[in-house]
C-alpha cells in the first residue's frame, strides 16, 4: 500500500516543482530564502519522485503504458535543459 498512486506521482511532483519555482521567485529578494526554499521544494518533489519509481519497480505496473516515444522525447528535453544549465553557470 503506498500513500500516491504510481499514476499521480509524477503530476505531483512536477506540481511541486513548479510550485517551488513560484515560491522561489517570490522569494527573490532574500536570497537565503529563496535558495533554501528552492532546496527544500527539489528535495520533496525528488522524494515523491523517487517513491513512485519505487512503487512502479515494486508493483511491476507502468505509470502510462509504456510510451517509448514519450519517454524519449523527455530524456531530450532532460539534456538539453541540463546543458543549457552547465553553459548558463560557466
Amino acid at each position: 500500500m503506498t500513500l500516491l498512486h504510481p499514476a499521480n506521482g509524477l503530476p505531483v511532483a512536477l506540481a511541486l516543482r513548479i510550485g517551488t519555482i513560484a515560491a522561489a521567485l517570490l522569494a527573490g529578494r532574500r536570497h537565503t530564502a529563496a535558495c533554501r526554499i528552492a532546496f527544500v521544494g527539489s528535495v520533496i518533489a525528488s522524494l515523491v519522485t523517487g517513491l513512485t519509481a519505487a512503487a512502479v519497480l515494486c508493483g511491476g505496473s507502468s505509470v502510462q503504458g509504456g510510451s517509448l516515444h514519450a519517454y524519449l522525447a523527455y530524456v531530450i528535453a532532460l539534456v538539453v535543459s541540463l546543458v543549457l544549465l552547465v553553459w548558463w553557470t560557466r
